[in-house]
């Protein structure tokens, strides 16, 4: 089948297309393309089938991760393909350019292969190494082509492999591993653009708007704002980009720049410093609107002008997935997947940014923008206007409606106006298209019409008046309005930052709380206006953490025994465990301040258990001694039956795992007496665990089967046993 419009890979998919047989058992990675942008019921349609979907490909297609004995032949597809192995290897390595190092390469595999199976993947193969480098993004791995001159069938096996995504050439930092570090794109290597661009079909001019809705403090903010600004000027240095200030973060076409640390309400969380720099969301349709477009840079890195990290260079890469363009294979270019100070664009850059927009000083086809309309409204018409350039003059702009209305605009200059379009109820598609000599672009944007529109309304969940607490989580629900408000938060102490925000709830964690009053401010913002309330919250000197425990028997004959006091001070939130002097250990289940430990396990004889509260502000520990005196053993003879042992993790007779060694928890019990707990695996190893009526042993395991045996002894020489076959991955 041929995709229409086309997969937008740096490698596209070969005509007519190669299909490659499938392994006879287990799951593939293929690519699939929908005749429009996926919907939520196509998606679904594709999981139904047992299908893991894992990745947006422009156009309108996605790559899955499937069970190779699922037919999709009833889905309405344009395509449905493996990627060859060709399509694998980055073309500046497969045409031998110059600029390549040649034997080190950045291996992208697929999102859903862990760590460990990637690299058994690479050691597996002959005449490649895998190279330590720590940081690479997750799903990248350094590898060394020993051998030159057997480079092209070392990479062709690699690629052959289904879990590899794409190979990319390293740069010279990478190889020589010097510290590298990431710039995330929401798209994979094997991506060139992330669609048409800002332009729509076509290389047109377009004009954007800008907005800073939040600096860092590190710099002056005229100074920040300048370096990304200049960033902005590079990349309209080359092709026709307008940059425009703007009136709103969440206005069309409207790239927000904002930093920002942790998680700050896209989904996305930064990682702290010297990880991830910053992400951008591309343009529509790969990002929906508010957030195309969109630039985040993460606030706990160190921002710097003209040294690391260099706001321009940041930007200037960012600035790029913005317009469209996606990761570079080549070290040399600014869009490449990793950090380095630029002074400019690179020719690579520059010839893909050419790819979706007119070159500057041509004569552009056209460009088209549309005022952001309301996204709910209870009118029965709405007002539409934006602006149109061409050089070539004698631009018309019309119009069309889902409902089956259409209609022309009224163009003055470079501005245009259409009043009047009907809407139905529900959602109203509305497609404007500008037409010239030399060409058309189109834009469309969604209104929603409702029957009434309530009043934007916030509910913020009352908070504890006071608290020991470092930070304190808020919630609430925002409803009404146009249904997508944003909720943002300031404290009095300077801080802020974004809410999640899910249907018509709303959550913030972990709002650092000074000592005193604290108040917290809470807005929520659409495009029918805004509504904000504040709390307080008074932080307090932490009391120290106190503990007491009730004083238990000094004798008994009971084989356990429950154990209670209370746990009071500290940051409110302690938990509180026992420690027996036999091994056995637990925690008690605490209640306000009071704590329950009960069926605490007893042996014979002296009994010491040490009970610990412990919370944020540290930790207390009482010891208490309980002996517990024999009971008349059984006559002698009468006991032939061994101990019950239960195994308590893991709690299946069989178990996979990747771990080198697994700790086997469980209980046991005898009326003789408990004489000890053993354990022996087909691999040779044995050993005794630790405890008796409560035990545990952590258990070495090899690659493969293990089949894992414990054994229970009782005083009088009865066994019992229980066996579990662990599979070591």
């Amino acid at each position: 089948m041929l995709a229409q419009p086309p997969l937008r890979l740096k490698i596209p998919p070969p005509y007519p297309p190669v299909y490659q047989l499938p392994p006879p058992s287990g799951r593939i990675h293929i690519i699939v393309q929908f005749p429009g942008f996926p919907t939520a019921d196509a998606l679904l349609a594709l999981t139904a089938l047992g299908v893991e979907i894992l990745q947006y490909v422009p156009d309108n297609g996605v790559l899955v991760n499937m069970p190779v004995f699922a037919d999709l032949t009833t889905l309405p597809l344009h395509y449905l393909g493996v990627l060859t192995p060709p399509q694998k290897v980055s073309l500046l390595i497969a045409n031998r350019d110059p600029s390549v190092i040649r034997g080190y390469y950045v291996v992208e595999f697929h999102s859903d292969v862990d760590p460990a199976t990637s690299r058994s993947i690479i050691l597996s193969l002959p005449g490649i190494e895998w190279l330590e480098n720590s940081d690479l993004l997750s799903r990248h791995r350094l590898v060394h082509v020993t051998d030159l001159t057997r480079e092209a069938d070392v990479l062709a096996s690699l690629a052959a492999q289904d879990e590899v995504e794409f190979i990319f050439p390293a740069s010279s930092d990478i190889i020589q591993r010097n510290p590298v570090f990431a710039l995330a794109d929401t798209l994979n290597q094997n991506i060139l653009t992330t669609g048409d661009g800002w332009d729509g079909p076509g290389m047109n001019a377009v004009i954007l708007s800008y907005f800073f809705s939040h600096m860092t403090d590190q710099l002056p903010v005229a100074l920040t704002e300048s370096e990304i600004l200049r960033a902005m000027a590079t990349w309209a240095a080359v092709a026709q980009i307008t940059w425009l200030p703007g009136v709103s973060a969440t206005a069309a076409q409207t790239v927000n720049v904002l930093f920002a640390a942790g998680e700050h309400g896209d989904g996305f969380p930064f990682d702290g410093p010297g990880g991830i720099l910053a992400h951008t969301f591309p343009p529509p349709p790969t990002s929906a609107e508010p957030l195309a477009g969109d630039v985040h840079l993460d606030d706990a890195e160190t921002w710097h002008v003209g040294s690391n990290f260099d706001v321009f260079s940041v930007a200037l890469h960012e600035l790029g997935h913005s317009l469209g363009l996606a990761h570079s294979d080549d070290p040399n270019s600014v869009m490449y997947p990793y950090y380095r100070i630029w002074t400019g664009l690179q020719p690579s850059d520059e010839a893909t940014l050419l790819l979706l927009y007119a070159a500057k000083g041509a004569v552009p086809a056209i460009a088209l923008t549309i005022n952001a309309p309301p996204s709910v409204t209870a009118a029965t018409s709405i007002a539409l206007s934006g602006t149109v350039t061409s050089e070539s003059g004698g631009a018309a702009v019309a119009w069309s409606s889902s409902t089956g209305a259409y209609g022309s605009a009224i163009v003055t200059g470079a501005t245009w106006s259409i009043a009047n379009i009907g809407l139905a109820l529900g959602l109203n598609t509305i497609t404007v298209t500008a037409t010239n000599s030399t060409g058309s672009v189109s834009h469309s944007v969604a209104v929603t019409r409702q029957s009434v529109v309530s009043a934007l309304a916030l509910t913020v969940d009352a908070p504890p008046a006071t608290t020991t607490a470092t930070s304190i989580s808020l919630s609430g629900t925002v409803t009404g309005g146009s249904g997508n408000a944003s909720v943002t938060w300031w404290l009095s102490t300077g801080t802020s930052g974004y809410a999640i925000v899910t249907g018509a709830t709303w959550s913030i964690a972990n709002i650092g709380l000074a000592l005193g009053l604290n108040r917290i401010t809470v807005a929520a913002t659409d495009s029918t206006g805004s509504v904000s309330h504040s709390v307080t919250v008074t932080r307090q000197g932490v009391v120290p953490l106190a503990l007491t425990v009730n004083a238990p028997p000094a004798t008994t004959t009971a084989t356990s025994i429950s154990l209670s006091g209370t746990v009071t001070g500290g940051s409110g939130n302690a938990s509180v465990t026992w420690w027996l002097s036999t091994g056995a250990y637990g925690s008690a289940v605490v209640t306000g301040t009071n704590w329950l430990a009960a069926n605490i396990p007893l042996a014979i004889g002296l009994n010491s258990i040490t009970i610990t509260a412990a919370d944020t502000s540290g930790n207390v520990s009482r010891t208490v001694s309980v002996t517990r005196q024999d009971t008349a053993p059984p006559p002698p003879g009468t006991d032939t039956t061994g101990p019950t042992l239960t195994i308590l993790y893991p709690s299946t007779t069989s178990f996979a795992t990747t771990l080198a060694s697994l700790q086997f928890k469980g209980t046991a019990s005898d009326r003789s007496g408990v004489a000890s707990v053993t354990w022996s695996t087909n691999t040779g190893s044995s050993g005794t665990a630790f405890g008796t009526t409560q035990w545990s042993a952590t258990i070495p395991l090899l690659v493969g089967f293990n089949t894992v045996i414990l054994r229970s002894a009782d005083t009088v020489g009865n066994v019992s046993s229980k066996s579990v076959v662990v599979v070591r991955r």
